[in-house]
């Protein structure tokens, strides 16, 4: 069970929660902890000086921002490249489930993050194209299995985040969301955010 201060904290802060983590970062060395994430779709939006256009409200969206001064964006991209400039897959994961225990997440059967706790968000992992089958257990116990699933990768960038919780009769329950990442150069002076409502008991929000 979550605690009320928990989820409060969770319902006030769960809109923002990720918008650092899944904010255009591009690929780096190394697996720092991180997780997954459930129930998330993606909209384009673009924000001007003029207004902002929107497509129906989701529960994801990519921004497209013009700014006053010029905004440049690391590890930018080339179509048909990810963001470390290869031609394979690259892999991060948020951990945005508030009643989870913290995570171990295996690829084909080895660890590739562990202890991952709540709120966190990974580099991203190096994959070769192709199906891989993505297991997240709780830390220290793979007899624990919350998700266990052959997932198809092309030569992109991609965010798995784990949303929603895990107790029983919960109104949005524990489940995993794989996001392609648009890691190319936005047009312009102008940065790439992307928004994801983790909250699971917080109602829908404007932005």
């Amino acid at each position: 069970m979550v605690s009320t201060d928990r989820r409060r904290f969770v319902k006030a802060t769960g809109a923002t929660l990720l918008v650092t983590s899944l904010a255009g970062c591009g690929a780096q060395d190394g697996g720092g902890n991180g997780t997954t994430a459930s129930g998330a779709t993606t909209s384009e939006s673009t924000t001007t000086s003029d207004g902002t256009t929107m497509g129906n409200e989701t529960t994801s969206m990519d921004t497209e921002t013009t700014a006053g001064s010029e905004t440049t964006a690391g590890n930018e991209t080339e179509e048909g490249t990810t963001a470390d400039g290869g031609d394979g897959a690259n892999l991060r994961v948020v951990h945005a489930s508030p009643d989870a225990p913290n995570v171990d997440v295996y690829v084909a059967d080895a660890a590739a993050l562990t202890d991952v706790p709540f709120a966190a968000a990974s580099d991203y992992l190096p994959l070769s194209t192709g199906s891989h089958a993505i297991r997240i257990t709780a830390a220290g116990d793979a007899d624990t299995v919350v998700f266990d699933e052959e997932i198809e990768f092309s030569a992109a960038d991609y965010t798995a985040v784990a949303l929603g919780e895990l107790e029983d009769g919960a109104e949005n329950p524990f489940s995993v969301e794989v996001l392609e990442d648009d890691t190319s150069a936005p047009s312009g002076d102008t940065a790439r955010v992307r928004l994801v409502h983790a909250s699971p008991d917080a109602p829908a929000v404007d932005v």
